[in-house]
């Protein structure tokens, strides 16, 4: 009675064992998300908010950056679409695929919503304005 005990208790420890080494594997694939939100000038916009959607499963997060326009996030591996949105600024996003290797920060650039390629922003609607000489 005690040898089979014995087994019980070796069978359970190592289905235990197996059990754990997926918990560490998955864990594993987790990678840092890190960048900054700067307006086209340079310099860090603190109010803004990042919104970071997986492509392959919809998830979605978002994150208010630092006083310093940047931000860090803990994610699972994967593709991504990174945006970025505060008042006053058009939003800018980025598509990447983020994989276990590390990587550089991720820059996004925000252009005044005032100016427009084609025309001025005003009052949320976009109007075409052709140069006029007089």
């Amino acid at each position: 009675m005690r040898r089979k005990n014995l087994n019980l208790l070796s069978v359970l420890a190592v289905l235990s064992l197996l059990a754990v080494g997926p918990l560490n594997a998955h864990s594993q694939d987790r990678v840092a998300l890190e960048g900054g939100v700067f307006d086209v000038s340079g310099a860090p916009l603190p109010d803004a908010t990042v919104f970071v959607k997986n492509l392959e499963t919809g998830l979605e997060v978002s994150r208010q950056v630092d006083s310093q326009g940047e931000f860090s996030l803990d994610i699972r591996a994967g593709h991504y679409r990174v945006s970025a949105a505060v008042n006053d600024f058009q939003t800018a996003s980025e598509t990447v695929d983020l994989t276990s290797g590390a990587s550089g920060p991720l820059v996004l650039k925000l252009a005044p919503a005032i100016l427009t390629q084609s025309g001025f922003r005003l009052w949320g609607r976009e109007e075409s304005r052709a140069a006029s000489s007089t």
